[in-house]
């Protein structure tokens, strides 16, 4: 397996030579070392080896075990010649030797050779030892055989990692890869959400801290002199009841109006007195009423379609988690009703005479005709809040949408916060999801939010209140 006068470099393979390398023709054996000749020598332990892996589990290794076992055996056939790899450049031959045995003094540093890469080194130092000039080296990509040789002084020689072929997909790989294909396909037929939370400058915010305003009771000093201020303002009118002398067809020819009845009278000052003390029982409350008039805290989410295909029958749903509720009946912060007191009762001021005649009141001729309400219709593509949706504040609100379309902007959907009259604070979640027919998996936006409470006097909005009784209706 040597010649005299050419540099000879004997190489024993592991297995990964011919189970994990491109075949041996088409390796750059140039580039590996500067000789005339390299000789692989296949042994025993490596053959039993390649034997093992022809029905493994890798398709690849198991293929590529059965090719070089069929090259073995022709090797075997031909009387233990050797088969010619390359030509030149240097010349390649693979040989087999299975009379090979470890070296028996280096057993006890190996392990006694049960292992098939000490097998391999102790093969080695058999050679070396038989042919104490040869170059002769273990051969392999292997840290095993590495360590194994390097601790008994053997020499070895690494496959380079450039020859190595790539990792084959194993058959669950291949079944990932394509139920992943599968799905790539699917969800690219489907709409895209996306969901972001914003403040109200709509700039996305990551979680949602606000403050709610509670208003302390008016005291009972506070409440009187405000009831006198209201008597004040609005005091009981005293209209006139006496007829005139000269008869009603004499006021009618003059434009004059019959003045109010005893009974008008008595009617008005009975809804006079009703006025002011419903005036008071709202004052009593007053620091309620103001509550339920705050601007409330405000939620926003931004939603849109950035996907290739319109969301039939979508769904988007926002739900408080923790200790608050959901308010969708007053707008966010600056659209609250105006605090107010009721209006006083008008003072009667009579009729004109022909208002009514024989006991008929013929006032409702005077009136337009009712006009029937408008049909509305839906817009397919514009959200509509659920109807059977009333009973808010609650944990929920939904809109819905028969064709959310795609490349379309973001939608913004609104909502205010509502918590409980004895709470000092809350806190929880609140979750934005996206449902549609042909949406696979829903998507959702999960907000922390943390809302405290402070603490204001609701005199100033209840002076305002009453100063406002004596403007114009």
């Amino acid at each position: 397996m040597a010649a005299d006068a050419r540099s000879v470099l004997v190489l024993f393979p592991d297995t990964n030579l011919f189970e994990q390398c491109p075949a041996l023709e088409s390796l750059s054996w140039r580039d590996l070392a500067h000789v005339d000749e390299i000789h692989l020598v296949v042994c025993r332990p490596i053959q039993r080896q390649i034997d093992r892996h022809k029905g493994g589990g890798n398709i690849r290794i198991a293929k590529r075990a059965r090719a070089v076992s069929g090259r073995l055996r022709e090797i075997i056939a031909n009387h233990g010649m050797s088969t010619l790899i390359r030509e030149r450049d240097p010349l390649v031959r693979l040989f087999i030797d299975s009379a090979l045995r470890p070296d028996p003094t280096l057993a006890g540093s190996l392990g006694d050779y049960q292992d098939v890469d000490d097998a391999l080194v102790g093969i080695v130092a058999t050679y070396r030892r038989a042919h104490p000039d040869a170059d002769a080296r273990v051969f392999t990509h292997d840290m095993g055989p590495m360590g194994s040789a390097q601790s008994v002084g053997i020499p070895f020689l690494q496959i380079p990692d450039g020859w190595l072929l790539p990792p084959e997909s194993s058959e669950s790989d291949k079944r990932i890869a394509a139920l992943e294909r599968e799905l790539a396909r699917v969800t690219g037929a489907e709409p895209k959400f996306e969901i972001q939370c914003v403040d109200a400058h709509g700039k996305a915010i990551d979680s949602i801290d606000v403050e709610f305003t509670r208003h302390s009771p008016l005291p009972a000093d506070q409440i009187a002199l405000l009831m006198s201020r209201i008597k004040q303002l609005v005091p009981m009118a005293r209209p006139a009841t006496r007829p005139p002398k000269d008869g009603p067809l004499s006021v009618a020819f003059a434009g004059m109006r019959v003045p109010p009845t005893t009974e008008e009278i008595a009617g008005y000052e009975r809804e006079y007195a009703r006025w002011i003390e419903r005036c008071e029982k709202l004052l009593k409350r007053w620091h309620q009423i103001a509550d339920q008039h705050n601007s409330l805290p405000a939620f926003s989410f931004e939603a849109k379609n950035v996907g290739s295909r319109p969301g039939t029958a979508s769904l988007l749903m926002v739900e408080a988690q923790g200790n608050f509720f959901i308010d969708y009946r007053r707008k966010p912060p600056g659209g609250a009703s105006k605090l107010e007191l009721p209006r006083p009762p008008t003072p009667p001021a009579g009729r004109h005479p022909f208002q009514t005649v024989r006991g008929t009141d013929f006032s409702a001729l005077l009136r337009p005709p009712p006009t029937l309400a408008p049909i509305r219709y839906r817009d397919a593509n514009e959200f509509y809040r659920r109807s059977e949706q009333k009973g808010i504040p609650g944990k929920r609100v939904e809109w819905e949408c028969e064709q959310w379309r795609h490349e379309t902007g973001s939608r913004r959907f609104k909502g205010g916060f509502r918590i409980g009259a004895n709470q000092t604070g809350a806190s929880g979640v609140l979750v934005c999801r996206i449902d549609a027919a042909n949406l696979s998996t829903p998507v959702v936006k999960q907000v922390p939010v943390r809302i405290s409470v402070r603490y204001d006097s609701a005199e100033e909005s209840a002076k305002l209140a009453v100063e406002a009784l004596q403007a114009p209706d």
